[in-house]
């Protein structure tokens, strides 16, 4: 394979991750239509196609020598994407109407809509729904009779999605009854549930979102919890590109580091044996945890209560094993110095929704420390990293406190400043710390976010005559 094919098929597909994320297409489509679903993979397809095309003829003229086979490669794919997913829906569908990956669901709302959504719902068994409860604060007021009884009020559907007793809920209401919709929506989007209005005629001019067609009844995706789906950080024209560079950098490194990845594997397997890589719990968000990869720095039983680990390097409830402690092994300490050991966590930022910058993914029993500090939960209002700001200070340097302070500081950028920037200025920081070993200044940290936040608006005040 030539390198002009390599770059070609390495931007496509990173380009095609990117923009079937930014698609829903890793969603769950459990009770959407399959022509809908193909529709996206076609459009997403072509629109990756086309953008990769067009990258590769400003960095080599060469492609229009390939035009035969660039067509074969995008009916190619495109038959493939399409089997794929055809094959999948229909595998699912056959479990679940053996009642296998089941979901359950509650109604909101015991009128005619309540009784269409229901009556949909048995009939369609393929879907893996099973109905747990109609909920209202009156009686029903009409329809067909379906198996579920009335269940409770609505503030008990409020209690069980609290709970984590249902996955779907589906809001059934008249539009005449839009205070009770909003506060539902409201509340309900705390919860892990995924939220769905089923509405009137005289609502659908009002709502914004995605049209659903279920059994021929229009249902309308106002929520899904945004800690279950990678979009959730994508609110930003500046969140599209720090996404485009991180999925495009990160197959970049891996193409170009390929070599030392493989000659490390090899030292390993000669010197220190197996396992070669560690693996590890840590909390991205709120509720999504991944596993995230290392290369095995330490010797096998480096966790064995002899070392008295947690008795001699434990501060403030972190961890910070120095590199001349003798759980380390050689090679470990060289990949640790050059931080070789963090380069498979490449592969966490390509699938689990990491960023190269952002603030670090906690395991569980610092996020249990973390969470007795009041606004713990800011530093999960932007996606986790590689690197990030307290990891250029250095975690000695700081209290559980003002490491909390920085890190909401970095996600309040992320939400109303210039990330990029931001990003640009915590990347030439991790060089100088990785090239001079010098930290950088708590305060100077600070100055830098502030500077990359939007100006506060200045209060003008009206004087009378």
């Amino acid at each position: 394979m030539d390198s002009i094919s390599f770059s070609f098929i390495a931007v496509t597909v990173g380009l095609y991750y990117l923009t079937a994320t930014k698609y829903g297409l890793y969603l769950s489509w459990r009770t959407g239509s399959l022509w809908a679903e193909i529709k996206k993979v076609a459009w997403s397809w072509t629109l990756v196609f086309l953008l990769s095309i067009a990258s590769q003829m400003i960095i080599s003229v060469q492609v229009t020598n390939y035009r035969k086979a660039i067509l074969i490669c995008f009916f190619l794919g495109l038959l493939v994407l399409t089997s794929w997913r055809l094959c999948l829906r229909l595998l699912l569908h056959n479990l679940r109407k053996k009642g296998r990956n089941k979901k359950f669901v509650a109604i909101a709302g015991g009128g005619e809509l309540g009784m269409r959504v229901a009556d949909s719902i048995r009939h369609n068994p393929w879907t893996g729904l099973e109905i747990v409860g109609i909920y209202d604060d009156g009686g029903p007021s009409g329809g067909n009779q379906i198996d579920c009884n009335l269940s409770g009020s609505l503030v008990d559907l409020i209690t069980i999605a609290g709970n984590g007793s249902i996955d779907y809920v589906y809001i059934a209401l008249p539009a005449k009854e839009e205070q009770q919709i909003f506060k539902l929506i409201d509340e309900l989007s705390e919860t892990k549930v995924k939220l769905y209005i089923a509405p009137d005629l005289l609502m659908l001019d009002f709502l914004n979102a995605n049209q659903i067609n279920f059994d021929e009844s229009m249902n309308v995706n106002i929520i899904i919890n945004p800690l279950h789906n990678s979009t959730y950080w994508i609110k930003r024209p500046q969140h599209v590109i720090k996404r485009f560079f991180d999925i495009a950098i990160s197959v970049l490194i891996f193409v170009l580091l390929s070599p030392i990845l493989i000659l490390i594997t090899l030292i390993f397997l000669v010197l220190e044996g197996t396992p070669i890589t560690y693996q590890s719990i840590r909390y991205i968000s709120l509720n999504k945890k991944i596993h995230t990869y290392k290369f095995r720095s330490m010797v096998r039983n480096a966790t064995d209560p002899k070392h008295r680990l947690k008795e001699r390097f434990m501060r403030d409830g972190f961890l910070d094993i120095p590199l001349d402690c003798e759980v380390y092994t050689p090679i470990g300490r060289f990949l640790e110095k050059t931080q070789l050991v963090e380069i498979l966590q490449l592969i966490n930022i390509l699938f689990d929704d990491m960023s190269f910058i952002g603030n670090r993914p906690l395991p569980f029993d610092n996020l249990c420390l973390l969470k007795k500090i009041p606004g713990w939960d800011k530093r999960f209002e932007s996606p986790a990293g590689l690197t990030g700001i307290t990891q250029v200070i250095g975690k000695l340097n700081l209290t559980p406190q003002k490491r909390l302070e920085l890190e909401g500081m970095y996600s309040e950028v992320y939400a109303k400043g210039n990330i990029l920037k931001c990003d640009l200025l915590i990347i030439l920081y991790t060089a100088r710390l990785l090239l001079f070993k010098r930290d950088t200044p708590v305060e100077e940290a600070m100055i830098m976010m502030n500077r990359c936040l939007p100006p506060e608006p200045v209060a003008t005040a009206t004087v009378g005559n």
